[in-house]
């Protein structure tokens, strides 16, 4: 009997024990809970976790950790596409040269294009109007100071009347060249995919006022 009655004696005082600690935690818990937080004071609801209590809304895009601008960035005007000629290469596996380099960009072979990232392929360059030119018809003229697409650019203005896609030189990357040819002709200057380059079949003169 008296081996029952210190088991029930132990019994009774852990429970005891649980109770003195569950009540601490509750009076605990209280306390932490009737403290005022600083959104209370300005009005903000309740509910909320510790981590986003007091927001006002998603974070900008890049600062989230997780979302992104949309869209892919404009290339970088101080970077250069390249160093040596095989840079140009738009496909690495291919062993002969699509384009030149010439002072950090690709000037393309003939049957080749410029790309938006800049190298050579045979994918067709970018439409006038989505690499910020603007299609220009009644004459098919560019004014005075601006940069003409290339032929297949301006093919993307349409056929049925003449027309030349127009750039602000500002929005064309590359050296400030402004004359392209072989020694016995010259052609201004053009515009590809976001680049300054040349027609096919012409390589960059170099700087000057002019192609005449």
């Amino acid at each position: 009997m008296s081996h029952f009655n210190g088991r029930g004696i132990f019994r009774h005082a852990r429970a005891l024990a649980i109770g003195a600690v569950t009540l601490a935690i509750v009076a605990c818990g209280g306390a932490v809970s009737s403290v005022p937080s600083a959104n209370d004071d300005a009005g903000g609801g309740g509910g909320g976790g510790g981590g986003t209590d007091g927001a006002t809304g998603p974070l900008p895009p890049g600062l989230d950790g997780a979302a992104k601008p949309d869209g892919a960035p404009p290339p970088d005007a101080s970077v250069a596409v390249c160093k040596t000629d095989p840079d140009c290469n738009g496909d690495p596996q291919v062993s002969s040269l699509e384009g030149s380099c010439y002072q950090g960009i690709c000037i393309c072979r003939s049957g080749l294009h410029v790309q938006p990232d800049g190298k050579c392929s045979k994918t067709l360059p970018t439409p006038c109007t989505s690499s910020a030119g603007k299609c220009v018809q009644n004459p098919a003229t560019c004014q005075a100071g601006l940069l003409e697409g290339s032929l297949y650019v301006n093919m993307t203005c349409g056929d049925f009347v003449a027309a030349v896609c127009c750039f602000d030189p500002a929005s064309c990357i590359g050296p400030q060249f402004t004359c392209c040819g072989p020694t016995d002709a010259v052609h201004a200057a053009v515009c590809e995919s976001g680049y300054r380059t040349c027609p096919a079949g012409y390589t960059p003169v170099g700087p000057g006022g002019g192609c005449g």
